[in-house]
């Protein structure tokens, strides 16, 4: 949580699943969740009903702090440049290798 909210970003710690949490995430009440394991705690029924709490309800979901940082770094970069696109892993790979064949060949 302290993390996130260096970044702006409001978060709630949980270490349960509560009723009022599990209606939030059908409610999709959260922009993403961020279940990271706990070290040392036997914590895991918890973290694993948030993500398929998260999973069955299109909640993303990130389970590594890094990934959470990236997408956030991301999500902030496109807010900056309105006239960017977006695309997934898979258009951008295609799009590079149409790109390099282009090249290549002139």
């Amino acid at each position: 949580c302290k993390a996130l909210a260096l970044c702006g970003i409001e978060a709630d710690e949980v270490d349960e699943a509560s009723e009022a949490l599990r209606d939030a995430i059908r409610k999709k009440e959260f922009a993403f969740i961020l279940s990271t394991p706990a070290k040392g705690l036997p914590n895991e029924r918890t973290g694993y009903l948030l993500r398929r709490l998260a999973a069955e309800h299109r909640v993303p979901c990130f389970t590594s702090m890094d990934t959470a940082k990236a997408v956030i770094r991301a999500l902030h970069e496109l807010k900056k440049s309105p006239g960017a696109e977006n695309m997934t892993l898979q258009e951008y790979l295609g799009k590079a290798k149409a790109f390099a064949s282009v090249n290549c060949q002139a």
